[in-house]
């Protein structure tokens, strides 16, 4: 079965990363690009050319319409929420990208919005969906992120490693431990591991942005080619979208999707770091980190109805 696609946001991500793996997945007969939305599209010729789709520079065009299956959103998160909490904007599909979110109770928010809907969604992590890391006869340590903006990234490669990494028992914050550089330890059922991320703009540039994983002997753990599933002629953030939404097509209701399984838990390690940094709060304990959870959860629903009642 073919399904008909969507697309909110042509901008240079989307050219970049998504047009490749569309084409790829038309020339496999598994979806047709319909429609795509843009604010400008008068350099979107080439879209055209490529898929025979649509484009259009109204956006109701896309979200009234009712052919489309799977709709993609591309643009920034602040825009992307403001598309999915309309009244009309009812697919049975949805992709999106990391952050879902900017903390724990907008995720309630967002999540009950699209649950109650009846919209199928999945949350694009490329560190998740490529499976780059083997560690095999392997204790993981910890991770260093040297880009502050990649903190969900990292928690990606995490769940990616270890299924159990998603049941966090405590953090530390060592906010003194090493200069210019913020440390967490996080506790979950099988790992303790140190995250390291930088909070200085000259170490946090993307050149040094790559995720390093290290064994318990505190060795750097080199990737090969033959370890992970690169798709034939796509890179590897490509290769990872091609498996999030051919996985996500094939079975949108399959429960080890990232956003099922492990959208929560991230917006729970990363929620729960951001109010430690900023409280000053040196460790949290299971019980403080369900009571912390539920009061998002509350403060997501009060948000759901206040926009009801506006």
């Amino acid at each position: 079965m073919t399904i008909n696609v969507g697309v909110i946001g042509c901008g240079k991500r989307f050219n970049e990363l998504y047009i490749q793996v569309l084409e790829l997945l038309v020339k496999e007969k598994k979806i047709n690009l319909k429609i795509a939305y843009n604010r400008n599209i008068s350099h979107l010729s080439h879209l055209t050319e490529k898929f025979n789709c649509k484009l259009t520079s109204d956006i109701k065009d896309i979200i009234e319409n009712v052919e489309v299956d799977l709709i993609i959103i591309t643009v920034p998160k602040n825009l992307r929420n403001k598309i999915i909490i309309q009244k009309n904007f009812n697919p049975k599909l949805l992709l999106l990208e990391v952050p879902f979110s900017n903390n724990l109770g907008e995720y309630y928010f967002l999540k009950k919005k699209l649950i109650d809907k009846g919209i199928k969604f999945e949350v694009f992590e490329d560190r998740f969906f490529l499976k780059k890391y083997n560690f095999k006869n392997k204790v993981f340590k910890y991770v260093v992120n040297f880009n502050k903006e990649w903190k969900h990234h990292a928690i990606g490669a995490l769940f990616n490693i270890d299924n159990e990494s998603k049941y966090l028992k405590k953090i530390r914050y060592y906010n003194n431990l090493i200069k210019d550089f913020d440390v967490y330890k996080l506790t979950t059922n099988k790992l303790s591991l140190l995250y390291i991320f930088s909070s200085d703009k000259k170490k946090a540039n993307r050149e040094k942005g790559f995720i390093k994983i290290y064994d318990q002997e505190g060795q750097r753990t080199e990737v090969k080619e033959k370890d992970y599933d690169r798709i034939k002629n796509l890179n590897d953030g490509q290769s990872s979208l091609y498996i999030c939404i051919e996985n996500f097509l094939q079975n949108p209701n399959l429960n080890h999707v990232y956003s099922y399984e492990f959208l929560e838990a991230e917006q729970i390690i990363v929620t729960m770091m951001k109010l430690m940094k900023k409280l000053k709060i040196k460790k949290v304990n299971k019980l403080s980190i369900i009571v912390i959870k539920n009061l998002f959860k509350i403060y997501g629903y009060l948000i759901d109805y206040g926009k009801r009642l506006v």
